[in-house]
């Protein structure tokens, strides 16, 4: 988790990532934040190596799930894709949400500085 503490006296700005060491440290208990970032990223890669094996080879998944081949593969093809794609724009977000951080953080720091 980042978070972006701003010094006005001193006209800086810190993004600092807070890590599991902290928790660790105090109990060795993970915190929500940590448990959701882990279900999440268990869940994409998951997710991911679900949805190759379909892309590949559809009637062995579908038989790995008990079910019967498929009526319509490329069905199965089409919809293992937009998971695929969809785990991938997850990622995606995910970096591009922490740029904003750090981008927003230092643009802030710049017009305080201007400011003064």
């Amino acid at each position: 988790m980042k978070r972006c503490f701003v010094d006005v006296k001193n006209r800086a700005v810190a993004v600092v990532e807070m890590n599991s060491q902290a928790s660790r440290m105090s109990g060795g208990r993970l915190t929500i934040e940590e448990k959701g970032q882990w279900l999440f990223g268990i869940n994409a890669i998951i997710n991911w190596l679900i949805s190759v094996r379909g892309i590949f080879d559809p009637v062995g998944l579908a038989s790995a799930f008990g079910g019967g081949p498929p009526n319509y593969p490329f069905m199965l093809r089409l919809w293992m894709g937009f998971v695929f794609i969809a785990v991938m724009v997850f990622s995606i977000q995910l970096y591009l949400a922490s740029e904003r951080l750090v981008t927003g953080c230092l643009l802030t720091s710049q017009n305080m500085q201007q400011t003064q």
